[in-house]
């Protein structure tokens, strides 16, 4: 058993003073390391019934287990409140795994962790009178019949009695009706919580365990249906694959035409493409992206892809008709100033070889409307 550990000598001749025995006679009576004010309460605690501490130094290492149930309040008599007076009060604090709390009045005398070790207050300084009530708790707490005291009591008075001078000895005991039904109701109300705790931590349990099951089953279905989804998806239109979530179209989609302000012009076979067309998977298509190799005058400089006319549109129809959209190159309103500008170069090298936009046979109907794109029927 290691040694208490007193700030200096001090701290051991307040302690014998208002208690009548040393700490080590204390450790053998209860069998337990006693830590007066100036010692220490580390991780080398962290077993069961290990210690009595007189306001310690409680280091961030000794964590005891969290309590489940709600802390017990324990009154003790009424007679150890002038006890209480001009005492030092100051008790280590205890963020989690409190038990029992003994109290005397207002006072907070002791409390109790989850290890079964206990902590008082700072009660031998300022007032080094007798302190009986903590042996009164030690063995209230250790399970011993608080009545015990009583009992010593007697005996020491009956000790310092000068047995000459005893003429007749009269023992009158009494029943005492009003503790005996206090306590009974203490315990059995105590015996009620814990029961209520078990019963409410278990129906926790189950629910948590519950809702688990639920979420993984959900979780599955999701998944499964995702990847029916992304299935019936893929065999809706040729060329399209989901690659990284998204929905993308693995060919190249060669621009055939530019067309400005209701006239059309062939493009030069391979120079203009959209390549790596994407788009999100989500029921209608609010933006689509190419790769950054596309040289289309309807992508910008970030690979963002004008869809005009079929933004917002459902994702099947927006499938249907973006291949054929891309194949035009629309110089109204573009999204690359550069490969716009080559457009509008071709129109006036080959004016007179300029498409007129109606009549002329074309599967392409345009528009003279402010759309990116032409709107294709």
């Amino acid at each position: 058993m290691k040694p208490y550990k007193p700030k200096d000598e001090n701290e051991k001749r307040d302690f014998i003073t208002c208690l009548g025995k040393t700490p080590e006679e204390y450790e053998k009576l209860y069998g337990v390391e006693i830590i007066i004010q100036g010692g220490y309460v580390t991780k080398e605690h962290m077993k069961e019934t290990s210690f009595i501490g007189i306001y310690p130094s409680v280091h961030d290492g000794y964590k005891p287990p969290i309590n489940p149930i709600p802390i017990e309040i324990i009154d003790i008599p009424e007679e150890f409140g002038n006890q209480m007076v001009n005492r030092c009060t100051d008790i280590c604090r205890l963020p989690i795994g409190q038990v029992k709390q003994y109290q005397c009045g207002n006072t907070l005398v002791a409390k109790t962790d989850t290890l079964n070790n206990i902590f008082f207050m700072d009660f031998y300084h300022g007032n080094s009178q007798p302190f009986t009530a903590f042996e009164w708790i030690l063995n209230d707490f250790y399970s011993k019949n608080p009545k015990e005291y009583y009992l010593d009591r007697f005996e020491q008075t009956i000790q310092g009695i000068d047995a000459n001078k005893v003429e007749k000895i009269i023992v009158t005991t009494s029943f005492d009706q009003d503790y005996f039904i206090k306590e009974g109701k203490r315990q059995i109300e105590t015996a009620i919580k814990t029961q209520k705790n078990i019963a409410e931590s278990k129906v926790n349990a189950i629910k948590r365990t519950l809702e688990s099951e639920r979420l993984a089953v959900q979780g599955k279905i999701e998944e499964s249906n995702k990847k029916s989804f992304l299935e019936g998806i893929k065999s809706m239109k040729d060329g399209w694959i989901v690659r990284d979530n998204r929905l993308v179209f693995d060919k190249d989609i060669p621009m055939k035409i530019f067309t400005s302000h209701g006239k059309n012009i062939k493009a030069p076979e391979g120079k203009y493409f959209t390549r790596g067309l994407s788009i999100t998977i989500a029921p209608t298509v609010n933006n689509a992206f190419a790769h950054e190799k596309s040289n289309h005058p309807n992508i910008n400089n970030t690979n963002t892809v004008c869809t005009g006319d079929l933004q917002g549109k459902p994702l099947r129809e927006f499938m249907d008709k973006i291949e054929k959209q891309m194949e035009v190159g629309n110089l109204n309103s573009p999204f690359n100033s550069s490969i716009a500008k080559e457009g509008h170069t071709l129109f006036s090298q080959a004016d007179n070889n300029a498409i007129e936009a109606e009549g002329t046979g074309e599967e392409y109907e345009s528009e003279t409307s402010n759309s990116l794109v032409w709107n294709l029927r």
